[in-house]
């Protein structure tokens, strides 16, 4: 999984190079929600991950490849209606979601790649999200307008339809815990804000900053100690990565999965 402000740096980029394609170019801040609603699961009872990234997570790696494939050919069995019939709206939704699945693809094979690297030394490969915690900034200062981003988030509609199994209260509360994250530019003081905003969902099924529950400041605690312990070999081993080709690698994925999509679309249309 790449993490929320990385989703939407690739974003960016993909939405820039459909120009000409895209199904309005006024749903910028709907695309954008996409890049970030495959992680909905996190914020939903009972929405499993293997449904909303089409492929259960397999450790050994071996569905690396599979998720945006098996969207592409099993259209019919996630979305409410064909891509061609959907609403604008729906379309740029569903445009941006393919991003983030073919975005953790490259992920995933860049993962196995570190753990592969790693497998001789003898340091032990740090937290995950203490790696994705020290990435977010670092590629948010990638970004070619980050206050465009942040503007266009803010005027997003939420097409709670377009897939089968979205749940409008879920996209909802995710949408609100994770997008003060973006506006801070994230770090690890706005992605512990934002985990306590997911547990008070999750947990109490309320949307709160607030301080009021022991166990979860408690298990914050615990958690923010695990992270920072990791910090400093996080920072090394991401000072050490090359992450504007990666960028280039998960747009031009996203770009090569979502093409076929648009491409079955004007097939349909024009039959």
């Amino acid at each position: 999984m790449a993490p929320f402000l990385t989703h939407l740096v690739v974003g960016e980029r993909v939405w820039a190079a459909l120009d000409g394609k895209r199904p309005a170019a006024d749903h910028l801040g709907t695309f954008l929600f996409g890049c970030l609603a495959p992680d909905v699961d996190k914020f939903c009872h009972g929405l499993e991950q293997g449904t909303t990234h089409f492929v259960a997570k397999d450790e050994a790696g071996t569905y690396v490849w599979l998720r945006s494939q098996r969207f592409l050919e099993g259209q019919d069995d996630f979305l409410r209606a064909p891509f061609h019939a959907l609403e604008a709206a729906e379309q740029a939704f569903v445009i941006g979601y393919l991003c983030h699945i073919a975005t953790d693809e490259i992920t995933a094979r860049s993962a196995q790649a570190i753990r592969s690297q790693s497998s001789g030394s003898r340091e032990t490969l740090p937290n995950v999200d203490a790696i994705l915690t020290t990435m977010d900034p670092r590629f948010w200062a990638m970004t070619r307008d980050s206050a465009g981003l942040v503007q266009a988030l803010n005027r997003a509609s939420i097409p709670d339809r377009a897939f089968v199994f979205t749940e409008g209260h879920c996209l909802r509360a995710m949408y609100k815990v994770v997008v003060p994250q973006i506006v801070e530019g994230g770090g690890l003081e706005p992605f512990m804000q934002m985990l306590r905003r997911q547990w008070q969902w999750t947990r109490h099924g309320r949307l709160s900053d607030e301080t009021d529950d022991p166990q979860i400041e408690a298990d914050l605690a615990a958690f923010r100690r695990r992270i920072e312990a990791d910090l400093p070999t996080s920072e090394r081993m991401v000072a050490e990565l090359d992450l504007e080709f990666f960028l280039q690698e998960a747009s031009r994925h996203s770009l090569q999965r979502i093409d076929a999509l648009l491409a079955a679309r004007s097939h349909k249309l024009s039959t």
